[in-house]
Parts: C-alpha cells; structure tokens; sequence
C-alpha cells in the first residue's frame, strides 16, 4: 500500500513529503472443516501451498492437503479450497501459488 504524507508547518511554511510501501505477510482463517473439504479465507491473491505453515497446529486436520483453486471472498480476501490428501498422487499435485510477500498499491 503506498501512502503519501504532506506535514505543513504554518510558521515556517515548509513541507515534507513522505512516500512508502507497505508489504503485508500472507494470513489466513479457517472458513470451514467438512472433511474431505477445508475451506481457508486468506489475504487478498494469497493461495498457501502447505496452509499448516500459516496457520496454528490444531486448525487443520493433520493430513496433507492439496490445494484445489480459488476464488475471490465475498466479504474481502481469497477462499482457497483443500482436499485432504488420500494417497501419493494427491501429495504431489500442483502447488498453490508462492508463498511469500504480498503488495497492496
């Protein structure tokens, strides 16, 4: 998120600007548990590829999951849809987008 900042001080009539960017971690919420399904509402275009690594132990079944797709919140952010893993084929599927640092302009 990029913020600008204009200070004003009337006495001696000079002006700072400040410009700078926010960079904001990915997070991420339960929405919903209906095994096989797990539904987690995240920050706005951020898709964890292993959503145990954002999310505190015993918010998530324990069982790999995979990484289906997503789709935009109505309420704001992503919803990102897992499946809980059932065998090999399913571990090794695509991951979900990187992981990493997500920019708001």
């Amino acid at each position: 998120m990029g913020l600008f900042t204009l200070v004003t001080v009337a006495q001696g009539q000079t002006s700072v600007a400040l410009n700078f960017t926010l960079r904001v971690g990915g997070a991420c919420e339960v929405r919903s548990v209906e095994l096989p399904v797990v539904i987690l509402r995240c920050t706005r275009g951020f898709s964890p590829a292993d959503p145990h690594t954002v999310l505190a132990a015993g918010a998530l079944p324990t069982a790999p999951l995979v990484w289906m797709g997503a789709t935009p919140a109505p309420d704001g952010g992503t919803l990102n849809e897992y499946r809980v893993a059932t065998d090999i084929q399913q571990i090794q599927a695509p991951s979900a987008s990187p992981e990493g640092w997500v920019e708001y302009y």
